[in-house]
């Protein structure tokens, strides 16, 4: 989950959802609670995981609270802040296992923590981000991928499940893409080009 916020609210709610119990919630927040002030916050009831930077500085910024793939304890959610992983000043363990009774809520949540301030462009993803998209999630760039005619370019296209091919449309002239997903060559025209990349599993 993601968004840009600005606020100098010590406790506000961004996200929320699930059921006001013993691991089955999802609580994104801004906390002063323990850890770093000021910092985000990701709980469930009985467990929390708390960045190092504060963010109600009245200021834009972007959070981002990430739970990789295989992990099933509140503690290891990967926060972060600008873009950038913001480490852990605090973290509690608690297995998550959400339930549904509450449904999404932007801007409060089961202590009605009400956000006061700006909230904008908030995303809940069903995968786990990659540190680079999390980046390019700060940087607006997330789809744009940038190249110059007569260098050298390379980037891999990231997928998941294993696929065993992969191909595109519309690359820029003098750039293809293998099986492994890997778009290179030398650009050899200017422009901006809509290349549509598709992954199969054969």
């Amino acid at each position: 989950m993601s968004a840009w916020i600005k606020t100098t609210q010590e406790n506000a709610a961004i996200l929320n959802w699930g059921t006001n119990l013993t691991g089955q919630k999802w609580t994104f927040r801004v906390q002063t609670d323990y850890g770093t002030s000021g910092a985000i916050r990701m709980e469930v009831s009985g467990g929390a995981i708390i960045g190092n930077s504060p963010v109600n500085d009245d200021a834009w910024h972007h959070v981002t609270a990430v739970f990789p793939d295989g992990a099933t304890n509140v503690n290891q959610v990967k926060l972060y802040v600008d873009g950038a992983h913001d480490g852990s000043s605090y973290d509690s363990s608690e297995p998550i296992n959400t339930a549904s009774i509450q449904d999404v809520r932007i801007g409060n949540d089961f202590s009605e923590r009400y956000f006061q301030g700006l909230i904008d462009d908030v995303r809940i993803y069903d995968r786990a981000l990659s540190d680079k998209e999390v980046a390019l999630l700060h940087t607006g760039e997330e789809s744009r991928i940038k190249g110059s005619v007569g260098t050298p370019f390379s980037y891999e296209v990231e997928a998941r499940l294993g696929p065993t091919s992969f191909t595109a449309t519309n690359l820029p002239p003098g750039l293809t893409i293998d099986n492994a997903g890997m778009v290179t060559g030398t650009p050899t025209v200017t422009g901006d080009f809509n290349a549509t990349v598709t992954a199969s599993s054969v």
